[in-house]
């Protein structure tokens, strides 16, 4: 009676074993798996992050040209300005002589010199 059993052990002690190499193969393809699942989602991690800095650097860089649109602008209408200030001076020299003489005509006339001195 007892030897069917001591049987009946050994072949259920040989299944178990049997079982339990069964069971650390699958554990160490879990933790194969584990492994590859927390490296991708460092990788995932890294991905997003670089994303983020991305997402910044462009709206820095719209702002940027924001602004650089809006000084080119504002050169151009500094340009228009300044051809318009050309024109002018080119009059005004023109008429240097005759502001020259008019100017010093005034000068001479509210100058220190009184009007009995003048004459």
């Amino acid at each position: 009676m007892i030897k069917p059993k001591q049987a009946a052990l050994k072949q259920a002690e040989s299944e178990k074993a049997v079982a339990d190499e069964a069971v650390a193969i699958k554990r160490k393809a879990l933790q194969a798996i584990r492994d590859e699942v927390s490296s991708l989602q460092k990788g995932y991690d890294k991905s997003m992050r670089l994303l983020e800095d991305l997402n910044k650097k462009k709206e820095t860089i719209q702002e940027q040209l924001g602004r650089a649109a809006k000084l080119v602008v504002g050169l151009a209408d500094e340009a228009k300005r300044w051809q318009e200030t050309v024109k002018v001076l080119e009059v005004d020299l023109i008429n240097l002589v005759g502001n020259i003489m008019l100017a010093a005509g005034y000068i001479s006339y509210v100058g220190p010199f009184t009007a009995i001195y003048r004459e």
